[in-house]
């Protein structure tokens, strides 16, 4: 890197969180401190929904990335801005290519007006009736995000496959070890990101498919140790600590030369 490093981006679940989806103690203080003189950015494939409580860990954070890529939440303010939208039509003719491949497939989706799913999407979060419709309804409109269960496992080649029945009408990844994802064709965390227009250059730390494109983008990308495999070889820095370490938070400090712990 050659200009001054003024943004840091980081993954949520697997990479600032622990394994309890919390923020320790540490990291909250390296955050806020990062955060009061860095752009800190959190780019997750959370929707947005979801991130929402962060307002109040990182009162400095204006940014986040949701859904992949997405969905752009302003913390401060709660403006939220949509990158990409996946139509119904599209959203359809993946479904159909997907079960076609595999008959006892279900579906969630995420929009801009929230959560909807299937009844056969099973899952351990239970949502109200409210939020359940066919197919159709729950895609009408055009959705910012897919969630896909398959009657197998996820696995790399299950990914794959369903990379290719996907095709161009979206951009199939994983960050959660029980469902397959499909963001709107061209968006990922790394155009999210990119979006914000943001200057100097820019650290990102992820630990999963979904941040590949994001580590790939980045100035310097660096994966946690714990991360999937492909992210580790797509990363330009592995680091020997997990999420459970602090790593992304120990990592910032050494970078920065801050003297916090």
């Amino acid at each position: 890197m050659t200009r001054a490093t003024t943004t840091f981006v980081s993954d949520l679940d697997g990479t600032l969180l622990t394994n309890q989806a919390t923020v320790s103690e540490f990291t909250e203080r390296v955050v806020n401190e990062v955060s009061s003189s860095h752009n800190m950015v959190l780019a997750t494939g959370r929707p947005p929904r979801l991130v929402k409580s962060f307002a109040a860990t990182f009162p400095n954070v204006r940014s986040v990335i949701c859904a992949n890529g997405a969905f752009h939440l302003d913390l401060m303010t709660g403006e939220l801005t949509q990158f990409g939208t996946i139509d119904g039509t599209a959203a359809l003719e993946i479904v159909h290519r997907i079960k076609k491949a595999d008959p006892g497939a279900a579906f969630a989706v995420e929009s801009v007006v929230g959560h909807r799913r299937e009844h056969g999407y099973a899952s351990d979060h239970p949502v109200p009736e409210r939020l359940y419709g066919t197919i159709e309804d729950i895609v009408k409109g055009g959705i910012a995000k897919m969630l896909i269960r398959l009657s197998h496992p996820v696995d790399r080649a299950g990914a794959d496959q369903l990379s290719n029945i996907v095709g161009d009408l979206g951009v199939l990844t994983v960050s959660n070890p029980t469902f397959y994802e499909v963001a709107p064709a061209g968006v990922t965390k790394a155009t999210g990101v990119a979006a914000l227009d943001l200057t100097g250059d820019t650290v990102a730390y992820g630990d999963m498919p979904n941040d590949i494109a994001l580590l790939e983008w980045a100035d310097l990308g660096v994966a946690v140790a714990n991360a999937d495999r492909d992210v580790r070889a797509a990363a330009q820095c592995v680091l020997d600590l997990t999420n459970d370490e602090d790593a992304v938070a120990l990592h910032m400090v050494r970078l920065l030369g801050l003297n916090l712990r």
